[in-house]
């Protein structure tokens, strides 16, 4: 027993975790920034993302101006404020992405704490078999662009290859993070770099054509995980962090579909919201200028990775989509919603299915959790012990190169499943009674 753990670390595939929005800690350093009386007057390389004292007032004003960015006119690109320096810790490792913010007993933001726990439970070793890649998730993917972390995430990849005796790595992207990785593999890498470093990839929640909750953020300018605390600073904070306007639904997957009605009837879809929210003073001047950034990409389809998949979500929650303002623009919208995971929208990952992997090129694993409960809603699908077992067991499965060769899509609904322990592994099948599960297999 004890020889048998060591055969097993050196079987498992390199893999890489790339958390979600809010998923990686951000920390600061200023000597001259402190803009209130109350707010740190020097952070050295300290923790700002997330210190639950910031959520207690009036100390959350200081966390949200660290947060703001700004447009860069001389390199037309996003970036921190003046006379702060905004970064991660421990890229390549785990700590950035591990720890869960807590007030009390009141979490404030999920991890993948637990994950890593599961997947060293099972022989993972961190740094040598197991790494994180933690980014500054403010600027969106549009705004990591010009910023240097692309090359560190290829880079990353490549050691990740090199030590464990050139072997191909699996990459798992969360939530905001499987944008991220889409555009890394579908625009910046080529398919010879693909073919000697990628073996597969994992889709969790994915976020890569947006979320509907982002627009009562960029209308009310209220944080959504804290939303009983809002002021004139954090409204202007929040104008000023474009992953908000990043994540607003694509134009290509969402063409047409309405995301705003007027008092008059109008129909606002993708493509005219940037417009529409300009129009109503919602982003202007340097936030408008980030915005346009965030669009150019928006106005994209999602970007095929071209290499094999399993993709992970779920459909049965109701999910904010759309805002009517039936009584008027200075009257609370009424949310209309959509089918999803109560954050993401189903109608993405589907139309992965439909669109990608168009000539059978490679594997397209895409499963339906189809759960209409908090334990896979989309926070809980990343601390999830089914869901691990399932990242698990695709990241480390046989792989066919005959039948891989062939290209095939598969659309299913994972089994119903009752977890026994949310916080480890631990879940029982049981019989499966809902409407609509199904297997399609598309050649």
């Amino acid at each position: 027993m004890f020889l048998l753990l060591p055969l097993i670390a050196k079987s498992l595939r390199p893999l890489i975790i790339m958390p979600g929005l809010y998923g990686s800690n951000l920390y600061a350093t200023y000597t001259d920034f402190a803009k209130h009386w109350y707010c740190p007057k020097t952070f050295e390389d300290e923790i700002a993302w997330v210190d639950a004292k910031f959520v207690v007032p009036p100390l959350y004003n200081c966390l949200f101006e660290m947060l703001a960015c700004r447009y860069d006119e001389e390199t037309q690109s996003i970036t921190s404020q003046t006379n702060i320096d905004i970064h991660v810790h421990d890229f390549g490792g785990v700590d950035g992405i591990s720890k869960v913010a807590e007030l009390y007993s009141w979490k404030l933001i999920e991890s993948f704490g637990n994950l890593v726990d599961f997947l060293k439970d099972r022989g993972y070793e961190v740094k040598k078999n197991l790494f994180g890649a933690p980014y500054d998730w403010r600027f969106g993917v549009a705004g990591l662009n010009k910023t240097s972390f692309f090359l560190e995430y290829q880079q990353l990849v490549e050691q990740a290859y090199e030590i464990n005796g050139k072997q191909k790595v699996v990459l798992l992207g969360y939530s905001l993070g499987t944008f991220v990785l889409s555009h890394f593999l579908g625009r910046l890498m080529t398919p010879e770099w693909k073919e000697k470093y990628i073996e597969r990839i994992i889709l969790l929640a994915p976020a890569l054509a947006g979320s509907g909750d982002t627009l009562p953020v960029a209308w009310n300018k209220e944080f959504p995980l804290i939303p009983l605390i809002t002021n004139d600073i954090i409204k202007q904070s929040l104008e000023h962090i474009p992953v908000i306007h990043g994540l607003f639904p694509n134009h290509v997957v969402y063409a047409g579909d309405e995301v705003i009605r007027t008092p008059e009837g109008q129909s606002i879809t993708p493509e005219m919201l940037p417009d529409f929210l300009v129009q109503h003073g919602k982003y202007s001047g340097d936030s408008e200028k980030m915005l346009r950034i965030s669009e150019e990409l928006s106005k994209l389809a999602p970007a095929d990775p071209g290499v094999d998949m399993k993709i992970i979500y779920n459909s049965a929650l109701p999910t904010s989509f759309a805002l009517n303002f039936i009584d008027g623009f200075d009257q609370e919208p009424e949310v209309e919603t959509v089918s999803g995971d109560g954050t993401v929208p189903s109608k993405g990952p589907e139309w992965i299915a439909d669109n990608w992997n168009l000539n059978g090129q490679y594997i397209l694993e895409e499963l339906n959790l189809m759960r209409n409960d908090d334990d896979f809603d989309h926070m809980g699908i990343g601390n999830n012990a089914y869901v691990n077992q399932l990242i698990f067991d695709y990241a480390n499965k046989e792989n066919n190169r005959r039948q891989s060769r062939k290209g095939f899509t598969v659309v299913e609904t994972a089994p119903y499943v009752e977890l026994t322990n949310t916080t480890q592994s631990g879940y029982i099948v049981r019989e499966d009674v809902r409407l609509g599960s199904k297997k399609i297999i598309k050649h």
